[in-house]
């Protein structure tokens, strides 16, 4: 079974009892320094990524810290 979710803006496909870390290993993001991600609208610790899982719909967003002034 499969269900959609959306990374930013781009609609992807995976599957049923995906957890957040797997998608953001999917996509070579989890072993990034300064990221942050939301999961609809709410800021998921690092700590809680592995057991946070996704359903049908839910929005991720990862935050990308820059250095800057």
């Amino acid at each position: 079974m499969f269900m959609k979710v959306f990374l930013g803006e781009n609609e992807i496909e995976i599957a049923a009892k995906t957890t957040l870390k797997s998608v953001l290993n999917q996509q070579e993001l989890s072993d990034q320094n300064g990221i942050a991600v939301a999961l609809n609208e709410a800021v998921v610790p690092k700590a809680r990524w592995s057991d946070t899982q996704l359903s049908n719909g839910d929005r991720i967003i990862v935050i990308k810290a820059t250095a800057g002034g």
